[in-house]
Parts: C-alpha cells; structure tokens; sequence
C-alpha cells in the first residue's frame, strides 16, 4: 500500500520518476476524455537528443527484434509531444450542435451514418474498392476522415518524419513507441466485421489497398471506445528537442528518402516537396 493509501503511484513518484527507471506522469491532458484504466498510467519517456541518438535507438529496437520475434514495435510520429492518442473521431470538437456550436460527444450511431457517407461518395476515387468496413475506415483514415483508428507504422523513420514535419517549430516533436498490442483475431476480420460491437483494442494490420498504406507501412489501433486516451503499459514516449536539431533529423530523412513525394506517392505530395526544395534551396 502507497502513502497516499492506495496502490497507485504518488504524485511524487509520477512527477520524479523514482520508481527505478526513467518514468514521469504523462502532460496534463489535452482532450478532455475518460480514462479507462481509471489513472494515469505512469510512460517511459526517452529524450532523444539528436539523430545519432536517434538511430542508435533504431539499433537497440533491430536488435531486439533479431534476438526476439516477439519484440516488434509500432511507431506514431506527433509533431507536439503534449498530443495524447484519441482517435480523430472523439477528440472534443469533432461533433458540434449546428444550433449554437456546442461542443457535442461521440455518438456511434452518427459514426456508422459518416461511413456509409464516405463509402456511398468515394467510389469514384478509388482503383479499388474495400472489402469490407474495416477496409474502409482504413482509407478515410489516411485520407483525413474522422474515425476510431490510431495510425502507427513499422518504420521509425516514417514516424520520425511525422513528427519533424513542422521541425520543431510548433512543440516538441515525439515518437510514441507500443509493443505488444493483440492484433485483431481471425474471426473479427472476416468479410463484414462489425468493427462498432468490438469491446476490446485490437492492432489492424490493413492489406495495401491504397499507395498511402504501402509506403507509410502503416498499420492501424482500432479503439472500441473512441473517446478514451490509449494510454497501456507498453507504451514509452521519445522526446526530441525544439529547434535546429528537428530540422536537421528532417534534412537527414530527406536525403535517405523520407519526404513528403515519398510518403504521399502522388502529383499532391510530389508538389508540395519541391516547394519544401524551393523554400529550403535543397536541389
């Protein structure tokens, strides 16, 4: 039993870290969401100095990968280490009463109604049609459509790209880290998975239906519960620095390939990285 007469951490312990490793209590919340695990979990958090720092940890993680099938790890770039994993669709402000502009919480019903929307209007820009509702979520997700999915990818330089691509200019740019997250079972990914009845988080792994998925080798959370923080115990936080040092990892990314052409394979994405080129004199 704590002092505090519980057998949580005390404030002293969150803020300090002085339960045998480098720990601290996650930042004040950003969204205003319930925490379904009833308390602030206590994260690993790693500042990562600069890039060496930063591929040394990318060494750490290959090894522990060849020596343990076991140890793979997903990555989320956030351009603001103070962001907190909300799915898109029960952040506050993603519904809002048209009669005044209150601010109105997540309604799975008004959910299924936004799919069906999407999925009846978006046909025509695409090569190829999902299969299924889990599919679908997938590409609104990757096309800025409000849902219950987390993107995270299997490459740490795609993340780091994510979280440099305003370089440190706008916050303090982080990487979230999760290991050992389930991934969805067989027999919820059949041909018509009713995603909305799922009562656990699960990791979704989506076949390349869009270039987007491919190259950002992107794999998705599914949150049965929207508007709740994800916030496990396997998750650890790497913090970068503000300024030049951000700019420099995105220069580094740049030059082995991860840019904006790249990673959004299309005349859009192409477009704006030569203006990043033009703006930056990188020809």
């Amino acid at each position: 039993m704590k002092p505090n007469g519980s057998g949580l951490p005390t404030n002293h312990e969150r803020e300090t870290g002085v339960l045998g490793f480098a720990l601290h209590a996650p930042e004040a919340r950003r969204y205003n969401a319930p925490i379904a695990w009833g308390w602030e979990m206590v994260m690993k958090k790693l500042e990562i100095k600069n890039w060496d720092g930063f591929s040394g940890k990318i060494s750490e993680i290959e090894k522990d990968a060849s020596e343990n099938s076991n140890a793979i790890r997903l990555f989320r770039g956030v351009t603001d280490h103070q962001h907190n994993l909300v799915p898109k669709i029960g952040r506050p402000g993603a519904r809002k009463n048209p009669a005044d502009g209150t601010q109105l919480s997540h309604c799975k019903d008004e959910e299924r109604k936004m799919l069906e929307l999407f999925k009846r209007t978006a046909l025509p820009y695409l090569p190829y049609q999902p299969r299924n509702d889990l599919e679908w979520l997938a590409v609104a997700q990757h096309h800025g459509a409000p849902t219950r999915l987390i993107d995270w990818t299997e490459s740490p330089l795609v993340a780091a790209y994510f979280a440099m691509e305003k370089a440190g200019t706008e916050g303090q740019p982080a990487i979230y880290v999760l290991s050992g997250t389930a991934e969805a079972p067989e027999k919820l990914v059949d041909e018509k998975p009713d995603v909305f009845s799922w009562t656990e988080t699960y990791c979704y792994r989506p076949p390349h239906i869009s270039p987007r998925i491919q190259v950002q080798r992107s794999v998705f959370t599914i949150h049965h519960c929207p508007s709740s923080e994800f916030n496990p115990d396997n998750l650890e936080k790497w913090v970068f620095p503000k300024g030049p040092t951000c700019f420099e990892i995105k220069r580094i990314l740049d030059r082995v390939g991860f840019n904006r052409a790249s990673l959004y394979p299309d005349l859009q994405g192409l477009a704006e990285h030569v203006g990043w080129c033009y703006k930056w004199g990188r020809f």
